[in-house]
């Protein structure tokens, strides 16, 4: 007789049964383990949680601005008594719903303080310390001096808590190893697949390019960080070079772009709940995925572009060695190469296209057998049976 299939309670900073949380990770997650365990979770006060933070968070940022002359960044559901009461509501949630153990997505201020024995697991994309020592992560590096401490207070009771962490990137186990303390045998490596549904993906894979022009795509909200402005003056050193480049940003709230000699097409934010289709549509028909990020965690857009069999071309920083697998799902560039070299790269992809064409024929492949969810699920799974 089959052993009955444990219970997960499944939490996480915003509902997980939307793909719009964290950049479709959680709903993923969720997908993938409930094909092992019966998944249960209280997105109700997870959005009672974002309804109050996002609040405050404008109320800070606006009195900081208007009296102190600065944007304060701060975060009340990483503040300690947040934590405290999370904690206290997780475990409660666990009894009345019978899990057999908690398993948190991205949200260390929720699982660190869960009272009790139950067991717990984190699959987080890093550590806090990692993002605040990258300078480019503003929401850390500049956040006021008194809610540091609550972060790091939080992430040491998170690393003591939690029997197991799940890191999609070498970079972020470091770092939990080496600035927390965290056994490597508590923490498995495993890339997270991309943040779309395999049906669709499978509907707008494109192994081949028919486009005339050299269709660059830029993907990211926070426009200096993720390297547009260095973008910008790429596609320009290609169209001087008489390729006819066309470049599309999306993510930017507003047009970051003037005036330029070549094709600039601005899409703004694309909601993937309201317009999947158009996303899709949007970076299959991409000729490369050029995102320069001066920080990254991972960088699922990179994941996303390889599963369509679109090659992407990024800097060698934080975990994008883990997300863009260089010679396979596309090109990762040491962080101090000149954009005149970036340039020449994606110049001699479009002049050299038999090459190319094998090439980008190969990129989904590579996703399939390297960077599924299928094998997060396997990993995954694997560590938590042996663990509960």
């Amino acid at each position: 007789m089959a052993s009955p299939r444990k219970r997960l309670l499944l939490v996480s900073r915003g509902p997980t049964k939307s793909i719009t949380t964290w950049s479709g990770i959680t709903w993923h997650a969720r997908t993938e383990l409930e094909k092992d365990f019966d998944v249960v979770s209280i997105d109700w006060y997870s959005r009672i949680v974002h309804a109050v933070e996002y609040r405050l968070m404008r109320l800070v940022s606006w009195g900081s601005q208007r009296f102190l002359k600065k944007d304060v960044r701060f975060l009340s559901s990483d503040t300690l008594p947040n934590a405290w009461l999370n904690g206290l509501v997780i475990w409660i949630a666990a009894i009345l719903l019978r899990a057999d153990f908690v398993f948190g997505t991205s949200c260390a201020n929720y699982v660190a303080y869960v009272p009790g024995r139950i067991k717990v697991f984190h699959m987080t994309g890093t550590t806090f310390r990692a993002l605040r020592d990258a300078e480019h992560y503003l929401d850390y590096s500049q956040c006021p001096r008194f809610m540091i401490g609550h972060y790091e207070a939080i992430e040491r009771a998170a690393a003591r808590r939690c029997c197991g962490f799940f890191l999609p990137a070498e970079h972020g186990a470091a770092s939990l190893n080496e600035n927390y303390g965290i056994p490597r045998e508590r923490i498995a490596v495993v890339g997270y697949g991309a943040g779309l549904p395999r049906p669709v993906i499978d509907r707008h894979r494109k192994p081949s390019y028919t486009e005339e022009t050299c269709r660059l795509t830029f993907i990211g909200f926070d426009w200096t960080r993720k390297g547009g402005p260095e973008v910008v003056d790429v596609a320009n050193r290609l169209h001087q070079t008489g390729v006819p480049v066309e470049l599309h940003i999306v993510g930017p709230p507003t047009n970051p772009v003037g005036e330029t000699p070549f094709d600039v097409q601005f899409h703004g934010r694309i909601v993937k709940d309201e317009e999947l289709d158009r996303f899709l549509e949007l970076l299959s028909n991409s000729f490369t995925l050029l995102v320069l990020s001066k920080a990254e965690a991972f960088g699922v857009v990179f994941v996303e572009a390889s599963a369509l069999s679109v090659p992407s071309i990024a800097y060698d920083v934080g975990g994008v060695g883990n997300a863009l697998l260089d010679g396979r799902t596309g090109r990762l560039l040491h962080p101090d190469t000149g954009l005149d070299e970036v340039a020449s790269h994606i110049e001699r992809m479009w002049r050299e296209r038999p090459a190319y064409d094998v090439f980008r024929a190969q990129v989904g492949q590579h996703y399939d057998r390297d960077l599924s969810w299928e094998r997060w699920r396997k990993v995954v799974s694997e560590r938590i049976a042996s663990t509960v």
